[in-house]
């Protein structure tokens, strides 16, 4: 993505929003009065900054952005196959037999100290 001077200038601006916001607490806590807010013009622009730096990436990359084509991908896949996503697939669960076996051991544990009493 090539960044351009717009680009450069808009960071800029939300440098400087930042840097004025930082004063503006610092001045305040010297002058020892509670912080409630930040000014209007400080918060304006903040939000001029950061929304025309969104519109400026967005218009800017939107050049180079290629349609996604997942024609070749599916065509080797069966109907069969679509949803199966190995990835997501976990053996150690419930199910396991491991599991099952050491929570009936835990049970016949308890059975015989229900017995003894």
């Amino acid at each position: 993505m090539k960044i351009n001077l717009i680009s450069i200038l808009l960071f800029l601006v939300l440098a400087h929003t930042t840097y004025s916001a930082t004063t503006y607490r610092a001045r305040l806590k010297s002058a020892q009065i509670p912080f409630e807010s930040l000014p209007n013009d400080i918060i304006a622009e903040c939000l001029i900054g950061f929304i025309l730096l969104l519109i400026n990436f967005v218009y800017f990359s939107s050049f180079s952005l290629n349609k996604i084509s997942h024609k070749k991908h599916f065509a080797q896949r069966t109907y069969e196959t679509l949803r199966n996503h190995p990835e997501f697939m976990t053996f150690n669960h419930r199910l396991n037999p491991n599991v099952n076996k050491i929570s009936n051991d835990q049970n016949n544990t308890i059975k015989q100290i229900k017995n003894t009493k």
